[in-house]
């Protein structure tokens, strides 16, 4: 089944969450971002290491417009920008 527009407008914004992240906390630049390919394992693509990770956890905690916490197992799990667009959206429900 097809992507509603709403859930597509769902994915873009979370996805433009993360690469937001990615660009305040590893310092990447916007075209750097936009050219991530969603399967890409972030530590080897941008550098990140296990402190990135943990800014960039809270960093999402923090701008998200709706009461949610990543907690420590399934941040763990978060390794590429589908795995953060999948939690930020399955917590959105």
């Amino acid at each position: 089944m097809a992507d509603t527009a709403t859930e597509k407008d769902k994915k873009e914004s979370a996805l433009d969450l993360i690469k937001e992240g990615l660009i305040a906390i590893v310092g990447i630049t916007k075209e750097e971002a936009d050219e991530l390919p969603l399967d890409a394992a972030l530590d080897d693509k941008v550098g990140m290491d296990e402190l990135d990770h943990v800014e960039l956890t809270m960093w999402v905690e923090e701008r998200v417009n709706y009461d949610f916490e990543i907690a420590d197992d399934e941040a763990e799990k978060l390794k590429t920008l589908n795995d953060w667009v999948k939690l930020i959206e399955a917590k959105r429900k």
